[in-house]
């Protein structure tokens, strides 16, 4: 019980280190303005209603997400066997496992609630592309302006009252704006369920493309996969080693089902690359959305075991390895 409660405080510590960071605002602002700015400035569709703007937004998620997710974790345990952090909290009665679990369960918080806002910033961005409406108060196709001006409102609104709080508390800006976006983007949703695409009032009703939902799981699971990757690799390497690392296995990843598994009947090293590389493409799941498609949940479910064996061999071997550092 006692290691438990050692494991959520540093893993506690871990998310609001990592929040306090500003490359982590950053990021997962300027993945919230793209994934809602992208449908106002589409001139045309292709295809569907809402096709392109619910694809933009889902590979923004991922591309932010990825950076978000090998930028700070690459750096986070070498930095505190840099400045001295790691060997002070390993003096006290905290074992090498759980400081090691605990930096990876941090991140993967933080990429959570990363996730979660890019959810909310992907079913926005969706509902205001332009989508073909008949109705008694509206005939053709219409982009949700009145959505787009509420959702870049309340997130003006809660970088201005991060603001504030920063003047009056000196809390850290970064921190608080952080955690203020999700509030935003969910009382974005709450408003404009009272409202129809062309602006108009109606009865409540989200009016949202919950499709998403499940293909934004599964690029969160993706990205807690490559974090465990680089938690593992940031017990050796410096921070620059092991973002380019990262980068070269998520790219060996990519490519391995078209290079390594048309080889492996040819050379035992094909096959082992390809057994042993992440599937990356079992993650991105969103072209199953075109023609009214939908992810079904037995597959996410599938996807999350698979997720969960991958990432806990990744951190095994990254606990055996921070063993046998010298931190002094």
């Amino acid at each position: 019980m006692h290691t438990i409660r050692q494991l959520i405080s540093l893993t506690l510590l871990t998310a609001t280190d990592t929040v306090r960071q500003p490359i982590c605002l950053i990021l997962t602002l300027c993945a919230t303005l793209l994934s809602i700015v992208i449908p106002m400035l589409l001139m045309f569709g292709i295809g569907e209603d809402g096709k392109m703007a619910r694809e933009s937004a889902l590979a923004i998620h991922f591309i932010f997400g990825f950076l978000l997710a090998t930028l700070i974790t690459s750096s986070s345990i070498a930095r505190d066997i840099n400045n001295g952090t790691a060997l002070t909290i390993l003096s006290k009665p905290v074992n090498r496992s759980s400081y090691v679990l605990s930096k990876f369960f941090g991140i993967a918080l933080v990429i959570v609630i990363y996730s979660m806002i890019c959810l909310c910033s992907s079913l926005i961005s969706e509902r205001i592309s332009e989508h073909f409406q008949m109705s008694a108060t509206a005939f053709g196709y219409i982009t949700d302006w009145q959505t787009a001006q509420i959702a870049l409102s309340a997130i003006s609104a809660s970088l201005l009252l991060a603001s504030v709080i920063n003047y009056k508390t000196k809390a850290l800006f970064s921190s608080i704006a952080f955690w203020l976006l999700p509030a935003a983007l969910l009382a974005t949703i709450l408003i404009c369920s009272f409202f129809e695409r062309n602006g108009n009032a109606g009865s409540f009703d989200m009016r949202l493309d919950l499709r998403i939902v499940p293909v934004s799981i599964l690029i969160t699971l993706g990205l807690i996969v490559l974090a465990s990757i680089s938690t593992t690799l940031s017990t050796r390497l410096s921070p620059v080693l092991s973002t380019i690392l990262t980068f070269m296995i998520f790219t060996a990843g990519l490519v391995s089902p078209q290079v390594f598994a048309d080889n492996q009947a040819t050379h035992d090293i094909w096959s082992i690359a390809y057994r042993f590389l992440p599937g990356w493409q079992t993650f991105w799941t969103s072209e199953a959305l075109t023609a009214n498609g939908t992810v079904p949940w037995s597959y996410v479910m599938h996807t999350a075991s698979y997720a969960f064996y991958y990432a806990s061999g990744v951190l095994i071997l990254g606990i055996f390895s921070f063993r046998s550092i010298d931190l002094k």
